[in-house]
């Protein structure tokens, strides 16, 4: 598959996951390669942004809700990677689109995807043809050429209000949301499953999937 962008990360960084969460292993596959990061590599702003985006409008594909494996994300580490990400080395016209998206959500407190970012920051960032330009590309994976200067006077215009969102909190109430702490869970004892079983192949992966789908987190 292509257009995948996957990160594999230790579930106490997922339950915990900070300002910059560790991960293992993150693969990128795009039109013509499958990049791989090296396993050294550990810790990650834009995971944070990533991870938040997850636990709120993401379905999972097998086991428990998102919310119940991820962590609440520091609102500091949701900001800290839409800051990242602006700089990264992607192209003009998706540093464009995550600028939108960044402007959204310092202005409403609500996480959007990119082409509904930039249809609402059309009126309110400008300049309209670099936006439009920017959303063609999105949707048609071409588009006109955009000018450098231009995405870069943009996406700096975003940054620095990411700057003042975090170095002086100036964000908007509905941001109060992601302020918020969640409790301490509650561990109980531990709990060992032990398969002795002989000769039966065809009920070993669907007992191992049956162990992973169950939401006590304090097992083995």
């Amino acid at each position: 598959l292509k257009g995948l962008d996957i990160w594999f990360l230790p579930l106490a960084a997922a339950t915990n996951p900070g300002e910059a969460p560790r991960y293992q292993v993150r693969m990128l596959t795009s039109l013509d390669f499958v990049r791989r990061d090296a396993p050294t590599r550990y810790g990650d702003p834009r995971l944070a942004m990533l991870l938040a985006i997850c636990r709120n409008h993401s379905a999972a594909v097998v086991g428990p809700p998102p919310a119940r494996v991820i962590g609440r994300v520091p609102l500091a580490g949701i900001l800290a990677g839409m800051l990242a990400d602006l700089f990264s080395q992607a192209p003009g016209y998706y540093r464009v689109l995550n600028a939108c998206r960044d402007l959204h959500f310092l202005a409403t407190g609500r996480m959007c995807g990119k082409l509904r970012g930039v249809a609402w920051a059309r009126d309110r960032l400008g300049p309209p043809d670099l936006l439009d330009a920017a959303a063609e590309w999105q949707r048609h994976g071409t588009g006109p050429e955009l000018d450098a200067a231009r995405v870069d006077a943009l996406v700096t215009t975003v940054a620095g209000r990411l700057r003042d969102a975090v170095q002086y909190g100036e964000l908007p109430p509905a941001c109060d949301r992601w302020r918020q702490l969640d409790p301490t869970p509650r561990v109980g004892p531990k709990v060992t499953c032990v398969m002795p079983t002989y000769n039966r192949r065809g009920f070993v992966e669907r007992s191992i999937r049956l162990f992973l789908a169950q939401d006590y987190p304090h097992k083995e």
